[in-house]
């Protein structure tokens, strides 16, 4: 199995290149179903699955979001449940501005893992760049209500933040 503490690095690195997110913040944040996440379609990856996620992450890390896309996109076509195939696909179209396939990735990965919080904040972000205030405000709830289900107190009171930036006059 991959070590928890190497998973959390790789995902706060990755996350970091992102202007919502910043390195001391995921690192702090990190609990492994955020990577490798509970799926509504039983899905139990096995350690060279979690390798190739992983390496799908390093090369995100390293600004190769077209990279990152190729591995990620070769996972979901073997493993058509991997709702963190999706998730982090949908992370590397965001970072090259392919808004709408990041949402499309998004609603895969909520299809296949409806507890996957992060999903709904990171699609939320992008529907609020696209100016769709009530459907970011409806991502942003659900990211929250999941986020204090999980006891992940951190994001949940920055979802909220979001939430209350949105709806101030």
């Amino acid at each position: 199995m991959i070590d928890n503490k190497i998973l959390g690095s790789l995902m706060g690195l990755f996350f970091s290149a992102s202007p919502h997110h910043n390195l001391s913040y995921h690192q702090e944040l990190f609990f492994p179903q955020f990577i490798l996440s509970q799926k509504a379609i039983p899905f139990n990856p096995s350690e060279e699955i979690e390798e190739e996620l992983i390496e799908g992450m390093d090369e995100g890390m390293k600004g190769n979001y077209l990279g990152a896309i190729q591995i990620f996109s070769r996972l979901i076509q073997a493993y058509p449940h991997y709702a963190d195939a999706y998730y982090n696909r949908g992370l590397a179209k965001a970072k090259l501005g392919d808004k709408q396939g990041a949402i499309a990735d998004y609603n895969e990965a909520i299809k296949i893992n409806l507890n996957l919080a992060e999903a709904y904040e990171e699609r939320g972000k992008l529907w609020l760049e696209l100016q769709y205030k009530n459907q970011a405000i409806k991502d942003f709830q659900k990211a929250a209500q999941l986020y204090q289900k999980q006891g992940n107190s951190i994001s949940y009171n920055q979802v909220m933040i979001n939430i209350r930036s949105i709806q101030k006059p």
